[in-house]
């Protein structure tokens, strides 16, 4: 009897130590998978932000283009 619930005990501390391994390999996956989305989007920010710093320069550049000719 007491094998019995010697065996349940190992098997369900087995069970259990598989599913903390499976979850922590599939926790550093989805970490991986945020580490790289928040690398894409801040090259993206940084792209829009260069972007509008152009445009911003060209509009100025118009202004005074315009202002000079008038």
């Amino acid at each position: 009897m007491i094998r019995r619930y010697k065996a349940y005990f190992f098997v369900i501390l087995l069970i259990t130590a598989a599913l903390a391994i499976f979850d922590s390999i599939n926790s550093s996956n989805v970490s991986e998978d945020v580490r790289k989305e928040k690398d894409k989007l801040a090259s993206k920010v940084t792209r829009l932000e260069k972007e509008n710093e152009n445009r911003s320069n060209l509009f100025v550049e118009v202004r005074e283009e315009k202002e000079h000719s008038c």
